[in-house]
């Protein structure tokens, strides 16, 4: 398995199970999570405290699930379809 493919298999499983500590390890300290639209949620969230805090937001994880059918990588990029 290519190291970004598990990677991020470990991220999503880390995301659906609420556990934090392992996606905050995942991700880079200076990362920035774009979020498209126009609702309050929209625009950049920037570091790991502010991705975290929007990924746990209450107003999207009731009812969100994630069914991955795919996840293709190479030493720079991942997909996940």
């Amino acid at each position: 398995m290519h190291p970004n493919v598990e990677l991020v298999t470990t991220a999503y499983g880390a995301f659906m199970t609420g556990d934090n500590d392992t996606i905050a390890a995942s991700l880079s300290p200076d990362i920035v999570w774009h979020n498209s639209g126009t609702d309050a949620n929209a625009g950049d969230h920037h570091g790991i405290p502010a991705v975290l805090a929007y990924l746990g937001a209450d107003d999207h994880m009731d009812d969100y699930g994630l069914d991955v059918v795919d996840i293709l990588a190479s030493d720079t990029r991942v997909a996940v379809v």
